[in-house]
């Protein structure tokens, strides 16, 4: 048998992790020689990562038994053996699935080129060819992959490359909206040409044929991740809508229509478009289906939260500031799942989405099918039930995982106190109640006795692990404002921030605050002091975290408790502080990969630029970079120009706007 290991499919990686392999060092594979007598051909381009790859395949092909030849311009072939090819039967077959015309002028699978230097036909992608040469198949590269990862020679068949024969086009490229210069954000060059394929044609399904162009084949996971929505999708759907409107509007006024109706169509018409714009949407995945995987990834990340902080040190080697990558890894599974344009489906492989590797894409299809996997049923037991790794190793750190997120929820609960009543026995509040009795762990003069502020959130859980609602979400913001305008002066700037911003749900109220002209330092004390003697906020046990920072428990005229922050910010850092509080975590994540990916660093305080030993505020000290590392000033910047906006913020980074809404990220 022989089989051609072509450019990458509609379910090869998007997104790739990046690949860390010494093919001098022992393979995890065993030396079974499944691949006997199979010669595998790898071409020279169009798999990501191919040079890294190629190596790591090398070795483990020869260890199986078979031998991998990289095919070069000009230089080795595929043999001329007699094999079948469509269109073309019986005649000597080295071609590869890549766009083009066979000496006969015909195109298709298996057409191609006789085994004659010189003739002038393109080089075949790639093969995997068997003892004898009795058949040339072509497959995708996650054949190879495939099977080493699993020691035993999968059918070919099951791994078809991309049909050459499908016409896949690539969306015209739309106007982009003008930014506040007038000049359209972040053009690039247009997307007109050759359609998309493999790797771009994942992409484009991914960010939905609206979005796509032609910059987006090139693009970082990161700076992919920060396209999702926006500018694109608003000017490819507001123009008819806007039409639409008018229409509508005028047979209103003609007709007399009821001003019921009038009032409707408007409110209907803006519900649309704000589905069409916001990507990362809980709404929109709703109404695309795939919202209870994204509701089942962000659980799984919510448990391993709970399990560790999101750095967090290694007991057994002692390693310090470890990285959560269990809870990062569900977190960007996700957000690409809320973020994905179509409707997931079973058959779904790793890399088919960004950040999507073989093991979550097995978890996304075993939760397609039943609702739910293995590593969150085990979550979910409240009995001392382990977690298994990826490679069925039982996780001891993960037992009650369920458990110890409920404890960690509470306000002033942590990781490492939830573990603690979790070891003691308690499966449940009334348990730690109980423990927190007189004579009890928890209790006074205990082994581990409760704070005050676990003490209280415990007393009154009932009312802090409720959603806040829209009403009293405004009597805090009201308090808030009327207690800065009294220690202070008039002219406060307070905005909701966190996610009440960018949804409307939310167990607790985040509040952001700023004065154009007057000072803020030491307002935050005496607001707190206020707040405090007004009987609107709790006392708190260890005062303010920081000098600009109120965590805080707000009591509404109800008599209900909620949990409140308050931050005050310096007129001349708000704008970056709206981006940061805003949020959400995992959507800031990707816009500080993508700004650290330019040479950039960027925070709740400043945008900075590192050189050496100094850092630089953007805009006022030095320009920003592009992604070459560049100086670079977007359309309409130059030195003078400050930050006014969450609109500039985005510009400086060179990446589409987003609203709050469309930030949701999980």
């Amino acid at each position: 048998m022989e089989a051609a290991a072509g450019a990458a499919e509609p379910g090869a990686a998007a997104l790739p992790k990046r690949l860390k392999l010494n093919p001098s060092a022992p393979s995890r594979f065993s030396a079974a020689p499944f691949l006997k007598g199979i010669k595998v051909f790898v071409p020279q381009s169009g798999i990501p990562y191919l040079s890294t790859k190629a190596k790591f395949w090398s070795a483990s092909v020869r260890r199986a038994g078979g031998s991998l030849t990289r095919l070069r311009p000009g230089g080795s072939k595929p043999p001329a053996s007699a094999v079948q090819g469509r269109g073309h039967p019986g005649s000597p077959v080295a071609a590869s699935r890549s766009r083009g015309s066979s000496p006969d002028g015909s195109k298709g699978r298996g057409e191609g080129r006789s085994d004659q230097r010189g003739s002038g036909d393109k080089q075949p992608k790639g093969g995997v060819a068997g003892e004898g040469g009795q058949q040339l198949q072509y497959v995708s590269h996650q054949w190879v992959e495939q099977s080493l990862a699993r020691q035993q020679l999968l059918p070919p068949a099951d791994y078809p490359p991309p049909d050459p024969d499908a016409q896949v086009h690539t969306p015209t490229a739309v106007a982009r909206p003008p930014s506040r210069t007038g000049q359209s954000l972040g053009s690039g060059a247009a997307s007109g040409g050759s359609a998309p394929s493999g790797e771009a044609l994942q992409r484009m399904r991914w960010l939905g044929p609206q979005l796509w162009h032609a910059r987006c084949a090139d693009m970082s996971a990161n700076e992919l991740a920060l396209q999702a929505g926006g500018p694109a999708a608003a000017a490819a759907a507001v123009l008819p809508l806007l039409l639409l409107l008018c229409l509508l509007c005028l047979l209103c006024l003609l007709c007399l229509l009821p001003s019921l109706l009038y009032l409707r169509l408007p409110a209907e018409a803006c519900r649309a478009l704000h589905a069409v714009l916001a990507v990362y949407s809980r709404k929109r995945s709703e109404e695309i289906g795939n919202e209870p995987v994204v509701k089942a990834l962000s659980e799984l990340s919510r448990y391993e939260r709970a399990l560790h902080d999101d750095y967090f040190t290694v007991q057994e080697t002692g390693k310090q500031d470890q990285v959560n990558h269990r809870a990062l890894r569900y977190s960007r599974a996700a957000s690409a799942v809320r973020a994905c344009a179509y409707k997931l489906q079973p058959n779904l492989r790793g890399g088919q989405l960004p950040f999507v590797g073989d093991v979550t894409a097995s978890q996304i299809k075993d939760i397609l099918e039943s609702g739910t996997c293995q590593a969150l049923e085990c979550f979910r037991r409240v009995a001392d039930v382990a977690v298994t790794d990826s490679k069925g190793r039982r996780r001891r750190d993960s037992v009650g995982g369920a458990t110890r997120a409920l404890f960690h929820s509470l306000p002033g609960v942590g990781v490492q106190a939830a573990k603690r009543w979790w070891d003691l026995g308690c499966r449940c509040f009334e348990d730690v109640e109980l423990a927190a009795e007189p004579g009890g762990p928890l209790g006074q003069g205990g082994a581990f006795p409760l704070t005050r502020d676990q003490r209280f959130s415990l007393g009154h859980r009932g009312d802090l692990l409720e959603v806040a609602i829209p009403g009293e979400v405004r009597e805090m913001l009201v308090a808030v404002q009327q207690g800065l305008e009294a220690v202070s002066h008039p002219g406060w700037r307070v905005e909701l921030v966190g996610g009440g911003r960018r949804s409307a749900a939310a167990h607790d109220a985040d509040f952001l605050a700023t004065h154009p002209s007057q000072p803020v330092s030491g307002v935050v004390r005496r607001l707190r002091d206020r707040l405090v003697a007004a009987g609107r906020l709790v006392p708190p046990e260890r005062g303010i975290c920081w000098f600009d920072h109120i965590y805080g428990v707000f009591r509404t005229a109800s008599g209900k408790v909620r949990r409140m922050d308050v931050i005050i910010a310096p007129p001349d850092e708000f704008c970056f502080a709206l981006v940061g509080w805003i949020g959400s975590r995992t959507y800031l994540r990707f816009m500080r990969a993508f700004a650290k990916d330019q040479g950039l660093y960027l925070n709740s305080h400043r945008l900075m630029q590192k050189q050496g030993n100094e850092s630089f505020v953007v805009p006022d000290e030095r320009s920003p970079l592009d992604k070459a590392g560049q100086e670079r000033w977007p359309p309409g910047w130059g030195p003078g120009r400050r930050v006014e906006c969450e609109r500039d913020v985005f510009e400086l980074l060179q990446v589409p706007y987003r609203e709050p809404h469309e930030r949701d990220a999980p």
